[in-house]
């Protein structure tokens, strides 16, 4: 009967393994650069990586060779289709000539020259650049009826109409409604029935029944259903509505 193999030498051949097996293991440089690789992991020489030299930055007397960004990385376009009031459908001008035009507005019967983009809603060139305050801003999609002011005649919602398509026309918003200081008889009729409550909308409102008073003096309740869409947050609508028919008889 064999005896067991020493514990001793199990352990003196286990450490002459591990000790051959380092030995005949090739360095990592070797196998980075693939000489010393074999079979399937053979190893692929790497590409050395380029590196662009920095660019020559100025800074008042120094240099800083800090990398510099392409300048054109965004690009700014230069070329714009104006609106249609000046420029036919397809039609492509240089941006720049909608500021050097410097559009003119008649407002109130006084003329300004206003340097606003084309597609700007009026509603804030009155307000902003004309400082009119007196035209509110409600909701910006021309339903609520507060920004309602008139184009040659002609109740508009400014907040839905582009700078461009007003220019050379006639705008009249509730500060010029009075004459002479004479106020108009929609504003007489207003204070007479107390219509305002917090009053935001009123401006809005009166402008879109004067418009309404020129084109039907006598208005029904239908009429006046049918032309007031403008929206008070006050519920002020009867008193609305009686302020209208005394202007109406006035």
């Amino acid at each position: 009967m064999a005896l067991p193999a020493q514990r001793g030498d199990f352990f003196t051949s286990l450490l002459f393994s591990l000790h051959l097996r380092e030995i005949t293991k090739p360095p990592r440089a070797a196998l980075e650069t693939g000489i010393l690789a074999t079979g399937m992991n053979r190893a692929m020489p790497r590409k050395p990586k380029k590196i662009s030299p920095p660019s020559r930055i100025l800074f008042g007397m120094k240099t800083s060779y800090a990398r510099a960004q392409r300048a054109d990385r965004f690009p700014r376009p230069t070329l714009r289709c104006l609106p249609p009031t000046f420029a036919r459908c397809g039609q492509v001008r240089l941006q720049s000539n909608w500021r050097t035009r410097m559009p003119t507005l008649i407002v109130n019967g006084q003329t300004h020259n206003v340097e606003v983009e084309g597609d700007t809603p009026l509603l804030w060139v009155l307000r902003d650049t004309l400082g009119m305050t007196g035209t509110k801003y409600g909701c910006g999609i021309a339903q609520c009826g507060a920004c309602t002011v008139h184009v040659d005649g002609v109740a508009m919602r400014s907040c839905s109409v582009a700078l461009a398509d007003v220019v050379g026309k006639k705008i009249t918003t509730i500060e010029g409604l009075a004459q002479n200081g004479v106020l108009h008889k929609v504003q007489q009729a207003w204070l007479e029935h107390d219509v305002p409550q917090c009053g935001y909308c009123q401006s809005g409102m009166i402008m879109a029944v004067a418009d309404l008073l020129k084109s039907k003096p006598k208005p029904t309740d239908a009429d006046i259903d049918n032309a007031i869409t403008n929206i008070c947050r006050c519920g002020t609508f009867q008193q609305v509505r009686a302020a209208i028919h005394a202007a109406a008889n006035a």
